[in-house]
């Protein structure tokens, strides 16, 4: 109302639903490729796909670096759940973020490819053979298509330890996806 009465005609103030934000502020039913973090700590880390579990339901997948088990995350001011199941980092660089009162969705964020917040549903999952053409989606990176994968049994090493058997790829273009 303030910034009409001083602007005048040359604003136009429309109202509408309140949706979901973004891949900052990921709110229900939570998309992989959403940046999270600890309750009022920021987004420092990256979900990454829904899977379904034999005993809790639908969880999120995110890097076992990024959390320790029982701590509470968010996506911007958005809760999360509990971060769950790490075990054996760094060997195994992988934890589940789950909560009995969350929904977590089958849908990736994509942009800059396409509309932010338009659904790209993610079917399953397969192993990629050498120079599979992959894409990944980060809160950082946002989307980037062209990576080939060039390795079948790559390792990480750096202060905490070495994570073995990871694909890694080569970005060979920027391709939409």
């Amino acid at each position: 109302d303030a910034l009409k009465a001083e602007l005048g005609d040359r604003v136009t103030v429309d109202y509408g639903d309140v949706a979901r934000d973004d891949r900052a502020d990921d709110g229900m039913p939570h998309w992989g490729g959403a940046g999270i973090g600890l309750v009022g700590g920021g987004n420092v880390c990256t979900s990454g796909f829904t899977v379904d579990t034999r005993t809790a339901g639908k969880a999120m997948v995110t890097a076992g670096h990024c959390f320790s088990n029982g701590q509470r995350i968010e996506s911007g001011d958005e809760p999360y759940g509990t971060a769950q199941g790490e075990s054996g980092f760094p060997t195994w660089d992988m934890m589940l973020i789950n909560a009995s009162n969350q929904n977590y969705d089958d849908d990736i964020y994509h942009n800059p490819f396409r509309a932010e917040n338009s659904p790209l549903d993610v079917a399953g999952g397969a192993e990629p053979a050498m120079g599979t053409s992959l894409c990944i989606s980060g809160m950082v990176s946002k989307a980037v298509c062209g990576n080939t994968v060039d390795h079948l049994n790559a390792e990480l090493c750096d202060a905490s330890g070495c994570t073995p058997g990871l694909y890694r790829t080569t970005r060979s273009s920027g391709t939409a996806c």
